[in-house]
């Protein structure tokens, strides 16, 4: 697992390559939040209402944020998102629709940044949902200072757009 984390500091969107030995440890620990973050998204048990609110970015006015770490971790753990061969070569960057959202479903799921994790339209989680993102989001930034990479927290399609560009090149 770690040679396979190691390799995607190449498709790091930062103007600053992760170097390798920090790539991997910040993978891993990031790895490590995600799976604790799932477990207390599932402690909270919303439901999701299959309504698509949370990748319909256009049509429902979202923006996800996402930093240049989990940027990175989507693209290493999302099946065929090898910036050179993936669906980000035939997405249209021009709009706000995630790439990774096909016939209602996420193709991202393992890899998928924090606000993916988070966000539910589940109207009995709304409390919930902030206090948890904003846990995780504090222990995100805490991986990045421990570990001293730059933490650009931008536009997830905006960051995706870059990759695509460099990938086109």
């Amino acid at each position: 697992m770690a040679s396979d984390l190691a390799t995607v500091k190449i498709f790091a969107v930062s103007a600053t390559p992760f170097p390798p030995a920090i790539s991997t440890v910040a993978l891993e620990r990031l790895e490590a939040l995600y799976r604790d973050v799932d477990a207390a998204i599932a402690a909270a048990a919303p439901r999701c209402e299959l309504s698509g609110r949370c990748c319909d970015f256009d049509r429902f006015e979202h923006v996800l944020f996402a930093t240049d770490l989990e940027v990175a971790y989507l693209l290493a753990r999302t099946p065929g998102a090898d910036p050179s061969t993936s669906a980000l070569l035939s997405w249209k960057p021009d709009g706000k629709l995630c790439p990774f959202w096909k016939n209602r479903l996420c193709m991202a799921r393992e890899g998928r940044p924090l606000g993916c994790r988070i966000y539910f339209c589940d109207p009995s989680y709304r409390d919930r949902m902030p206090e948890i993102g904003e846990e995780y989001q504090r222990r995100l930034r805490t991986i990045h200072d421990d570990l001293d990479i730059e933490y650009r927290y931008a536009p997830l399609v905006e960051s995706l757009r870059e990759v695509h560009a460099r990938a086109e090149g």
